[in-house]
């Protein structure tokens, strides 16, 4: 079933990742697979046919959130691109902070399977993004380019998130946009 195009396994789907997502903003730091089958209506066996583990549903659930975000970015490109960039950070860091006690967890010291699909989530987003950039200098290599601001990223919100999120979203969204490299703002 993972990775099925068939409307009934995609719905089933989406519903675990969105009673994966209510419970995680309810505060549950530890959600079980018994909670989201209940509270998606389906039963384990059907989690399981979807995702092999709870990590692998959350980074479906994060995972959807950098798609939505892309969409909601690329539609602001026209306007001012700082603003974007800056918009789409934000939203990811609210995210996270409207979850922290699921995603310290899993974020844990920055090595767990979970972080390193999430990374690898957002590194493609951002080759997906760079492949896009039109003055993209010929010496930026893309595959580590999208890594690196991946990794450096997530890193910073999971240490802002262990250190019970010192400053607002909105301001790590402005230092994190600050570091940048300019041909990567919301082109």
């Amino acid at each position: 079933m993972r990775g099925s195009t068939d409307a009934r396994a995609q719905r089933t789907r989406k519903r675990l990742v969105n009673a994966f997502q209510e419970l995680a903003a309810e505060g549950g730091a530890d959600v079980t697979v018994k909670e989201i089958v209940t509270r998606a209506g389906v039963n384990r066996t059907s989690f399981y046919a979807h995702f092999p583990d709870l990590d692998a549903l959350a980074v479906a659930a994060t995972s959807d959130l950098f798609d939505v975000v892309a969409v909601a970015d690329a539609a602001r490109r026209p306007g001012d691109p700082a603003q974007a960039s800056l918009d789409s950070l934000r939203a990811v860091i609210e995210y996270l902070a409207e979850r922290a006690t699921v995603y310290e967890r899993l974020l844990g010291s920055g090595a767990t399977p979970f972080f390193t699909a999430v990374e690898d989530a957002f590194t493609e987003r951002n080759r997906h993004t760079l492949r896009g950039v039109r003055d993209l200098p010929p010496e930026v290599d893309v595959d580590v380019t999208a890594r690196y601001v991946a990794a450096g990223v997530m890193g910073v919100i999971a240490q802002w998130l262990r250190d019970g999120r010192p400053v607002s979203a909105e301001a790590l969204a402005v230092r994190l946009r600050d570091v940048l490299p300019p041909y990567l703002i919301a082109r």
